[in-house]
């Protein structure tokens, strides 16, 4: 072998270079021992294997899944209908509270308007005439002012007249 440069007699040659795009790609390190052993049985192994499970595709991996996992579409479907039921009843339920306290708050107007009629007939003419009348004074034709009366009814069943 001819020898262009001056190599000492004892130094080792190194192998030519082979340019990078030529080279092998480098093999991935194999995993440390027993890597996959612990790691499947530590808490993590169910996500671990439904993250596996995930990565087979939806339409293997899905029904895989809830099999795993104790559900299927029927468990799911009764549990939405359960649920959709529940938010229903409740609605209705709310429904109802409101139209009976609606309605307790209309009788107690009511029942206010009732007792100042029977009590104080001049304030209810009064205020039935939309305008203030001398005592023992009747009103003759005309409707009675219904607005008026249910704001004084209100007004009253609200507790802002305490007498």
């Amino acid at each position: 072998m001819a020898q262009s440069r001056n190599i000492p007699p004892g130094a080792r040659q190194a192998a030519p270079q082979t340019p990078p795009a030529a080279a092998a790609p480098a093999a991935p390190a194999p995993a440390a021992p027993g890597f996959f052993k612990k790691a499947m049985s530590s808490k993590g192994a169910k996500i671990a294997g439904l993250g596996a499970l995930g990565a087979l595709g939806i339409a293997v991996g899905k029904p895989m899944i809830e099999r795993g996992l104790g559900v299927d579409k029927k468990t799911l479907l009764a549990e939405a209908l359960r649920q959709m039921s529940a938010g229903q009843n409740q609605a209705a339920i709310n429904d109802a509270s409101r139209e009976a306290s609606d309605a307790s708050y209309r009788a107690s107007i009511q029942t206010n308007l009732g007792q100042i009629q029977r009590y104080a007939p001049d304030l209810y003419m009064s205020v039935a005439a939309g305008r203030r009348l001398p005592q023992g004074a009747v009103v003759i034709g005309g409707s009675p002012r219904q607005d008026l009366l249910n704001e004084l009814g209100r007004a009253m069943s609200d507790g802002r007249f305490s007498q």
